[in-house]
């Protein structure tokens, strides 16, 4: 076999996929997500239940039933398409419901550079 037919470590560019199609940072992002939602609501209802120690169990629960559903998710989110797409969807998103200003250019339509012919 060739050398130039390996695919060298140094060569790749973006993250590999770990696990049903994410990232290492991105699966992070969603248990620290996660964690965030689960964790109150776990205390919440094993209060209401009246059985403290049931919280750990709904948070098991809770944090596994999200990273495999919202890998899934995102998954299907990045298919075909280019490397962080969904960071600048959410951007976008934020961008135009005016919660946060993005440093892109969202508009469309001709461009002109301001000079005549003449």
């Amino acid at each position: 076999m060739n050398e130039d037919d390996n695919l060298l470590a140094d060569r790749v560019d973006t993250e590999p996929a770990i696990f049903r199609g994410c990232s290492s940072s991105e699966l992070l992002a969603m248990l620290v997500f996660s964690v965030l939602v689960w964790l109150p609501l776990s205390i919440l209802m094993a209060i209401v239940l009246g059985r403290p120690a049931l919280f750990l169990g709904i948070l098991a629960i809770g944090l596994l039933g999200t990273m495999f559903f919202g890998a899934g998710l995102f998954y299907r989110l990045k298919r075909n398409r280019p490397d962080h797409y969904y960071i600048h969807a959410f951007q976008r998103a934020l961008h135009e419901h005016h919660w946060h200003s993005a440093p892109f250019i969202w508009r469309s339509g001709a461009w002109d550079i301001g000079r005549s012919c003449l």
